[in-house]
């Protein structure tokens, strides 16, 4: 529960910090006329190139320029979200490593595979973008005469773009669910436990629609009390996991 309230307080605080922190950039024409959106090159005593709040993009030439402003504060620069990439979406390769000693006595480590999709649904002026989305995550484990299956859902909150980066981060909870099954009885069970933890990662960005880059995900999941094929129950203990992976996103 406790943890519950830090992400609270954690969103609260980065949403109120920056919900006066939008800004745009302004080209002032000689003729008084001012053009706004995002300066994307200047080129002294020859062209100025901005992108218009619309997403077009338009070259001034210096000779009607009287100045450029950056940064200046305004609400305007909200609106240009919807003109950027909103959707994203990929396949992601790894490793889960459990932090929880197994019954040898060590940690263990599997491989796993899922993908990922979201959309940016927010500016947070020059800080980040906050996006909301879904990761899904398969792994089994092999233990003596035990295989456990595990399909992971969460929910993602992430700020993406932080600083106008490649870096993101944010917290997560979903669903983890077991399947456990035992060769030696020939038995099974299955159940859903609930987890929560957090997402940090870098997008290396080939071109504007496709990038490639790493994930560090560390998750908690409850104990659970899972049913057996043979009417009976199992109770599972809680576990930590860190995740690795390497992630190709799409960016529509």
């Amino acid at each position: 529960m406790n943890l519950h309230k830090a992400y609270a307080a954690i969103l609260f605080s980065i949403l109120s910090l920056n919900s006066n922190a939008f800004a745009i950039d302004q080209v002032i024409l000689k003729s008084g006329a001012i053009i706004e959106g995002k300066i994307l090159s200047e080129v002294p005593n020859r062209h100025v190139d901005i992108q218009l709040v619309n997403g077009t993009k338009k070259r001034i030439q210096q000779t009607q320029v009287s100045s450029v402003e950056r940064d200046v504060p305004s609400d305007v620069d909200q609106k240009m979200t919807g003109n950027e990439s909103g959707f994203y979406f990929g396949p992601q390769l790894g490793l889960r490593i459990t932090m929880d000693s197994a019954s040898s006595g060590s940690t263990t480590t599997f491989f796993t595979w899922g993908a990922r999709a979201g959309f940016n649904t927010a500016q947070l002026g020059d800080f980040a973008k906050f996006a909301v989305g879904l990761s899904f995550l398969h792994a089994e484990e092999n233990i003596s005469t035990v295989t456990a299956s595990e399909n992971q859902v969460f929910a993602q909150f992430l700020f993406r773009k932080v600083g106008n980066t490649g870096f993101y981060f944010g917290p997560e909870l979903g669903l983890d669910l077991l399947r456990i099954s035992t060769t030696a009885s020939t038995t099974t069970a299955s159940g859903t436990a609930f987890g929560f933890g957090v997402d940090l990662g870098y997008d290396y960005y080939l071109n504007d629609g496709f990038s490639i880059g790493t994930d560090f995900r560390f998750n908690h999941i409850n104990s659970a009390t899972i049913t057996s094929s043979t009417g009976g129950s199992i109770s599972t203990d809680s576990s930590n996991f860190l995740k690795i992976m390497l992630t190709g996103t799409f960016h529509l």
